[in-house]
């Protein structure tokens, strides 16, 4: 990276009660296949009678957004870069369902509106009067990744100062249920073994300079494909440090994508093999549940870490991200304390 990025706003909706901030002795384990995040009161955040005609993730992802930026002490970003797999999945269901009960007739034009991807962003930089650089990436897996990427490429053409960027996942029913017979959960509710599905919607606030309650440094970021079925946390990670330097004794709390299944074990089979095995380990999948932008949650976890960190200590400081997609698409975050050398 050419250039500093700091995280200086970050806010969480998710199956924990996240949104009133960092806890991380009061994060709950869950026992189900799948869990819904947990909705604020939105009044206390949008007006009502401009919430009515908004879907349930656009008020998630104002209401984590307004927050970021509060952190921040930004009115108006820069640009807004948002990551979805999937979208605002219930205005597609309910668009999708008006076309065969009313067979084509007297369709509903908001439904259709606001069931594309790309409407969580809009509706964000409409609420805000935001008229900068407005994108929606959406790469399954690393959807929230490819986001963060377009965001320090804009830092490092010098095109922005700060960003709002995050990820946004919902999920109905009924498309858990698809999922689950495609196989892409394995939670088992007897054996109480397996990856579980959840959803949430995750804001961050970038900026090209420090905050004083800055909460971490993104110092390096990388993202890579290994078309190989034997690639591990340990074949991806070590040579990210080692090209760029960084020892791996500094690194304080490791965040994995780790679930306990069959593909989650085959990726950190060697975890316990490399040098971070006694770092903290902290698979934060298992705290969010398993949604497309996912790792944004992880990356909320880092921060707020370092952040608590660098309160209690001067000392250097690293966290590392580690994300990856059906174990070919991976992606790696360093965050550093602020202040650290």
């Amino acid at each position: 990276m050419k250039r500093p990025v700091y995280i200086n706003g970050a806010s969480a909706l998710s199956i924990q009660d996240s949104l009133s901030g960092f806890q991380f002795d009061a994060l709950e384990r869950f026992s189900q296949s799948f869990v819904p995040a947990k909705d604020p009161d939105f009044k206390k955040y949008i007006p009502p009678m401009i919430a009515r005609r908004m879907s349930r993730m656009i008020k998630r992802a104002i209401t984590v957004s307004q927050i970021a930026l509060q952190q921040a002490e930004i009115e108006i970003p820069d640009a807004i870069i948002f990551g979805t797999g999937l979208g605002c999945i219930e205005d597609t269901e309910k668009f999708l369902n008006a076309v065969l009960d009313q067979e084509e007739r007297f369709l509903q034009p908001s439904f259709f509106i606001q069931s594309t991807h790309n409407t969580i962003a809009s509706q964000v930089a409409m609420r805000l009067g935001c008229h900068g650089y407005n994108n929606t990436l959406v790469q399954r897996g690393l959807s929230f990744e490819s986001a963060l990427l377009d965001a320090i490429l804009l830092f490092e053409e010098g095109r922005a100062h700060s960003i709002l960027t995050g990820g946004h996942d919902e999920l109905t029913s009924t498309y858990f249920s698809l999922l689950d017979k495609a196989g892409y959960y394995s939670y088992n509710e007897v054996t109480g073994i397996g990856n579980f599905a959840g959803e949430g919607s995750v804001s961050f606030v970038l900026s090209d300079e420090p905050k004083e309650k800055s909460y971490a440094q993104i110092e390096h970021f990388e993202m890579c494909y290994t078309p190989s079925k034997d690639a591990s946390f340990g074949s991806v990670v070590l040579p990210f440090l080692e090209k760029y330097g960084v020892v791996p004794e500094d690194i304080k709390a490791v965040f994995t994508a780790y679930t306990e299944d069959e593909m989650g074990r085959s990726v950190y089979r060697d975890l316990s093999a490399t040098p971070f095995a006694e770092c903290l380990h902290i698979p934060y999948k298992m705290y969010c549940g398993e949604f497309f932008s996912a790792s944004a949650f992880g990356l909320w976890m880092a921060a707020n870490f370092l952040s608590e960190q660098a309160s209690r200590s001067s000392e250097r400081g690293y966290a590392l991200l580690h994300n990856h997609s059906f174990n070919k698409h991976h992606a790696v975050v360093l965050l550093k304390k602020v202040g650290s050398i």
